[in-house]
């Protein structure tokens, strides 16, 4: 393999974290940006811990020809190495608490495994053929989701505590955004995500998949009709609001939908969230009242954060590179 020479930033700042700046921006406050690794190789695919002081990513630094799961503080310190197997490992998430990493193993055929934090003996939790898209834990860390696109589109739950998979077949024949945009409902009781029978825009809406914690697969609901294309991610803590992005107006622009906690279903109509008429896209949550988002207000794309509670934005990134993507 060809050597890449690849680094991690972390930048903190007002409480949230976020990938990929090199820079502070020019009349902003000062944004401490370290570079965590340095080695020559690849290294990509960071993912933060729930609080932000740990970070996993793949890195081929072992140099076995495969690409190994890797942890570190956020701090600085010396890496960890999760993974030591024959087989690459890759889509890694974090459990609530921070304490486990899941992740799937390209092995023949390919798993899905649990593994410490710390290091340790990894357990297999089931099958990872199919798998389409990021893998991610429920709320309350009982359950582990991955969409899975062979046969057909579906998500397939795996039990942390064991037991067999749940499928939540998602009745639509297709589900072109399962890979990139899905999001729990705060009680862990359906998983939301943008999808529809064709590939046509137009037939996309925000659906809602039931899953009981008895493992029951309940009817499949659309949670918005009329708008598309939707790119639903959770914000806050408590998620009483989901975002998404919606171009339907003639723009992309970001909304927003109020959720019960209790019932995880959806009171109200979408609202927006940003003002203005540039384009805003990719919210993600900065905790329970921050929102931070690409738009190309002032003729650049650059990140902005917004403030769930006074409405107030603020520009991120104020330079000549193109800012994109917040974690």
């Amino acid at each position: 393999m060809v050597a890449l020479a690849a680094g991690i930033a972390v930048v903190l700042a007002a409480g949230g974290w976020w990938l990929g700046r090199r820079s502070a921006p020019k009349g902003l406050p000062y944004w401490n940006v370290r570079q965590l690794t340095t080695d020559e190789g690849f290294t990509a695919k960071g993912v933060l811990s729930p609080d932000g002081k740990l970070v996993v990513y793949t890195s081929d630094r072992a140099g076995t020809g495969t690409l190994d799961l890797w942890v570190q503080q956020t701090s600085g310190g010396v890496p960890v190495r999760l993974t030591k197997s024959p087989y690459s490992a890759e889509r890694p998430a974090f459990s609530p608490d921070g304490s486990q990493v899941v992740y799937r193993l390209l092995e023949n055929p390919t798993g899905i495994y649990l593994t410490s934090t710390l290091g340790g003996e990894p357990r297999r939790l089931g099958d990872g053929r199919g798998v389409a898209g990021p893998l991610q834990f429920s709320p309350d860390g009982r359950w582990i989701s991955l969409p899975v696109r062979l046969p057909s589109w579906k998500f397939v739950l795996l039990p942390l505590a064991g037991g067999d998979s749940v499928s939540l077949d998602l009745k639509r024949g297709f589900c072109p955004s399962c890979d990139l945009s899905y999001v729990w409902s705060p009680d862990s009781s359906a998983l939301l995500f943008r999808g529809g029978p064709g590939y046509l825009w137009s037939d996309w809406d925000l659906w809602r998949s039931h899953a009981s914690a008895g493992g029951r697969v309940g009817d499949l609901e659309p949670v918005t009709s009329g708008w598309s294309p939707r790119y639903v991610t959770a914000v806050g803590a408590a998620g009483s609001p989901l975002v998404y992005t919606d171009s339907s107006s003639g723009g992309l622009h970001i909304w927003s939908l109020s959720v019960d906690t209790e019932k995880g279903l959806v009171n109200g109509t979408p609202r927006r969230v940003v003002t203005g008429e540039h384009l805003q896209g990719f919210p993600s949550a900065l905790g329970a009242n921050k929102l931070a988002y690409l738009s190309n207000e002032g003729g650049h794309q650059d990140l902005w954060i917004h403030n769930l509670e006074t409405g107030k934005d603020t520009r991120l990134t104020d330079n000549p590179e193109r800012n994109a993507y917040p974690v």
